[in-house]
């Protein structure tokens, strides 16, 4: 955010226009509910002024068009095809179902991806599916107690935390697993979905 406003101000007054990506829109809610009321109200006012400054936006869901709109945004709003570099094109998808279902979680462990409910989510799919399994990808603050519930819960034996990977063993990952899973409270269309689809998942 600060970065674009440094750019704007540096272009003041040259007449030239300002190329924008916004993978998310936060509403003024979303912001106080994520960083607290003063913070969230600051982040709001932020993005907001961005926005303002924005001459030309590029997105990659309708949904944050929608978003970049209902913050002021008059100029023009590209929606884009999607999210891969175009080296990523060279990988070859997998269509083989793996031998035992996996199922794979790939984020930073935080509170908004919905990291802590993947316990419970396995715990529910097991009930039909006995013999799935889990592999949780990357770090973060929540990891510990993700492991905590995985403990309680009796499922040490049919979940992998892998930590952080290569990009090629991310992608023999997403390969070989039976479905990603994005439990995120509010991301709809992240580079995870991507990833995984290009690799047939």
């Amino acid at each position: 955010f600060f970065s674009l406003l440094a750019v704007s101000g540096a272009l003041a007054g040259t007449g030239t226009p300002v190329f924008v990506d916004y993978h998310e829109v936060w509403s003024p809610a979303y912001w106080r509910a994520y960083a607290g009321r003063l913070t969230g109200t600051l982040g709001a006012l932020v993005e907001k002024l961005c926005i303002r400054v924005t001459h030309f936006a590029q997105v990659f869901t309708a949904e944050t068009a929608r978003r970049v709109r209902t913050q002021g945004f008059r100029g023009d709003v590209k929606v884009l095809a999607g999210l891969l570099p175009s080296d990523e094109a060279a990988n070859v998808a997998s269509t083989m179902p793996p031998t035992d279902p996996v199922v794979l979680f790939v984020g930073r462990h935080v509170k908004h991806k919905g990291v802590r409910l993947l316990p419970e989510i396995l715990v529910a799919a097991r009930a039909s599916l006995p013999n799935l399994k889990m592999t949780i990808v990357s770090e973060g603050p929540e990891r510990a107690g993700v492991e905590a519930d995985v403990r309680r819960l009796g499922l040490t034996d049919v979940v992998l935390f892998t930590g952080s990977v290569s990009d090629d063993e991310l992608h023999d990952l997403f390969a070989r697993a039976s479905c990603t899973i994005v439990p995120s409270y509010r991301e709809g269309y992240g580079i995870v979905v991507a990833e995984s689809v290009s690799a047939g998942t």
